[in-house]
């Protein structure tokens, strides 16, 4: 018998596996409309947005600017890994690697950085292997981050328009900004997967990905 569980808030992999005929064949819009928000949005929001949102409502701010960056830094690599179909898998050997699995966190992350709008506006390729290192492995690892990184509020800062979530050059994360850059990106995403001429690859990636998650 098939496992039945949750995949995406009350979502199921019966739910998935009744959508997945549909979402072959001929491109559908509506029905890539409703992978999009009932079953992608759906893991986004229960299992990252929704913890961020409540962890901002602790009156304390003490300590909330590392869980909030964590969270949204795992969400970095899901993002990319699923923009790009591939899986991770500790121990993948290197035919693995060759079928769309990986096993190092790195790569996958620092190109969602330096690859994806608007992040890639401000982090380049040095500064995407410095926040890795110094504030992802620093925070997934160590809950901290490291020197000169830090994590603040932006509305510490007076000119706040004009301060971008990700700080390179004062080598600052202002976590209160980084939901509405996730935001962006999100729209810019969704674009792409329903484009009904250019979007092919990313939603072959976007099945890949979700049969995965129905199938462990």
């Amino acid at each position: 018998m098939t496992k039945r569980f949750e995949i995406a808030g009350r979502k199921t992999t019966e739910d998935w596996r009744n959508l997945l005929p549909s979402l072959g064949g001929e491109f559908q819009r509506k029905v890539w409309e409703e992978a999009y928000e009932d079953f992608f949005m759906q893991r986004l929001n229960t299992r990252y947005f929704q913890p961020i949102r409540a962890i901002n409502k602790i009156k304390s701010h003490k300590g909330a600017g590392f869980s909030i960056v964590t969270l949204h830094f795992s969400m970095m690599e899901f993002l990319q890994a699923i923009r790009e179909g591939i899986i991770f898998k500790f121990d993948a050997s290197s035919a693995e690697i060759k079928q769309g699995y990986y096993r190092h966190s790195s790569p996958v992350f620092q190109a969602f950085l330096t690859e994806n709008s608007p992040f890639s506006n401000w982090v380049t390729k040095p500064d995407a292997q410095s926040i890795y290192t110094d504030v992802r492995c620093a925070l997934f690892h160590e809950a901290r981050t490291r020197q000169p990184w830090n994590i603040r509020l932006s509305r510490h800062i007076e000119a706040q328009a004009s301060v971008t979530p990700i700080d390179c050059g004062k080598k600052v994360i202002y976590r209160d900004k980084l939901n509405s850059a996730m935001k962006t990106y999100l729209k810019h995403y969704r674009t792409e997967l329903l484009d009904h001429s250019n979007g092919t690859d990313l939603r072959s990636n976007f099945v890949r990905v979700f049969e995965h998650f129905c199938s462990s």
